[in-house]
């Protein structure tokens, strides 16, 4: 546990003094991952092609995958603009579920009118 959190404190302060090498780093980490899953999933499609009907879907995911990783490595620039606004994307509809939720509560909380005591 202390070197995890060694490790964590210091990911955390290279994160902060160095917060675009960070972000590169991470993308090309992820166009990797991208990259190999990809095709780690059309290889697994073509050996189970013949016990496995539908495979195309698992291929068309290999190959998207693929794309994605390769579009990251080639084009870093769009692939950080991209994982920005999934980013953007994500935290806005999660604030808009936490707020329909809060005003769920805040109805539920509120006492029944013409319901009897206990």
């Amino acid at each position: 546990m202390l070197l995890e959190g060694v490790a964590s404190v210091l990911a955390g302060v290279l994160t902060f003094a160095w917060p675009l090498i960070t972000a590169v780093v991470l993308l090309y980490l992820i166009g990797f991952w991208a990259l190999v899953t990809g095709v780690l999933k059309i290889a697994s499609a073509v050996r189970v092609r013949r016990h496995l009907p539908g495979e195309v879907a698992q291929v068309l995911n290999g190959v998207v995958s693929v794309l994605f990783g390769l579009v990251l490595l080639v084009v870093p620039g769009l692939g950080l603009l991209a994982v920005v606004w999934w980013i953007a994307m994500y935290a806005v509809f999660r604030g808009l579920l936490l707020v329909t939720l809060a005003f769920r509560l805040r109805r539920h909380a509120r006492p029944q009118t013409g319901a009897k005591a206990a």
